[in-house]
C-alpha cells in the first residue's frame, strides 16, 4: 500500500477528539498517542486513512482506520485490539 502523509496541520479538533477517546478506552499512563492522517495512493483503497500509534516505553503498536480523521467515531476506537488495552493497562508486552 502506498501512502502519502498529509501536508499541513490537519484537523486538530478531530485529532483531539480521537486522542480523548483513546485515553478513555485505554487509560492514561506512560504511553503517548500519535494521530495522523494520510492519503492512500493505491487504487481501490479509501482515499484518506487515519493512523493511530501507541508509543510506550515497553513497546509500540499502530492501527489504521480506513477513513479520514473527521469521520472516525468513538465506536471505531472501541473496536481497537486488546493488545493495545493490555499494553496500556499493564505497561509491559
Amino acid at each position: 500500500m502506498t501512502l502519502k502523509l498529509s501536508t499541513g496541520r490537519g484537523d486538530a479538533a478531530a485529532a483531539g477528539r480521537i486522542k480523548a477517546w483513546l485515553i478513555a478506552r485505554f487509560g492514561a499512563g506512560d504511553e503517548a498517542w500519535i494521530v495522523t492522517e494520510a492519503a492512500c495512493l493505491e487504487p481501490g483503497r479509501p482515499p484518506r486513512q487515519t493512523t493511530l500509534a501507541l508509543i510506550h516505553p515497553a513497546a509500540s503498536l499502530s492501527f489504521r482506520i480506513p477513513k479520514p480523521m473527521a469521520a472516525v467515531g468513538e465506536a471505531d476506537i472501541a473496536e481497537l485490539g486488546e493488545a493495545a488495552a493490555a499494553l496500556a493497562a499493564e505497561g509491559c508486552c
